[in-house]
């Protein structure tokens, strides 16, 4: 993900957090809301779980993230926060 994204953004990004970021400022870009809390809950060079917040929404998730060769894969652990 970090990869394709730095393909499309002028400035590069190198983890997880900066990538969160990045998007958040693609949807300020358009009009929608763009801050955003990321806590890293657990991370190795395998595998890592960020929790998310969209600070105007209150929308809120957990994203569980496996590294697939050279890039990460968002797995189907990853969930929204109960409404």
């Amino acid at each position: 993900m970090i990869a394709e994204l730095n393909g499309t953004v002028p400035t590069p990004v190198g983890s997880c957090e900066e990538m969160i970021a990045a998007t958040a400022a693609l949807y300020r870009a358009v009009g929608d809301d763009a801050a955003v809390d990321v806590a890293v809950q657990h991370e190795t060079s395998t595998d890592a779980t960020l929790f998310v917040t969209y600070l105007a929404s209150g929308d809120c998730g957990t994203v569980v993230m496996k590294r697939g060769g050279a890039s990460w894969i968002i797995t189907e652990q990853s969930q929204e926060c109960a409404q």
